[in-house]
């Protein structure tokens, strides 16, 4: 045997070594990745709810604007004292009653003719109408609050019809 010719090549223990070190490398990596991908999936998926959210608490604002752009009274009522819980009730000009209620879970919309109960979309968590009266108009403020504490306002100004 030749003493002197150097054995190339990595040895068994080398190849285990190196097999065990990149293993651990990966685990740490896939962890790290899985990780990054969860925090993102569910960063989506909470955006997701806010937006629908939002259109919802949207889409009840303008079916309560809509109403009260065709009404001639206005009126505000608590549903049960020191509830919180509020009723808002229109009288259009051919006298269809329209009234909003919110029991705390949904804001349902009730309209006196014809029987026709409409539910507006269940994410609400507050619903707060306050009525301002003078003698020709009356201004309707309107806070809408949603589970994950979006808030939207608005406020409509409307000119009282005279009574004939």
């Amino acid at each position: 045997m030749n003493k002197n010719k150097k054995n190339k090549g990595f040895t068994l223990v080398e190849m285990v070594v190196s097999i065990i070190v990149l293993m651990i490398v990966g685990t740490v990596l896939l962890r790290g990745f899985s990780t990054a991908f969860q925090t993102v999936f569910v960063f989506q998926a909470e955006q997701t709810i806010l937006v629908e959210e939002e259109t919802h608490a949207r889409i009840a604002l303008l079916a309560i604007v809509r109403d009260a752009r065709r009404s001639v009274d206005a009126s505000v009522a608590e549903t049960s004292p020191g509830s919180g819980l509020y009723e808002l009730q229109f009288v259009t000009t051919d006298g269809v009653t329209i009234t909003y209620s919110f029991n705390g879970d949904f804001l349902a919309r009730n309209v006196s003719s014809p029987d026709i109960y409409d539910f507006i979309p269940p994410s609400l968590s507050h619903f707060h109408p306050n009525i301002i009266e003078d003698d020709d108009r009356y201004i309707l403020y309107i806070t809408i609050e949603t589970e994950r504490w979006l808030e939207l306002n608005t406020s409509i100004s409307l000119q009282r019809v005279p009574e004939r």
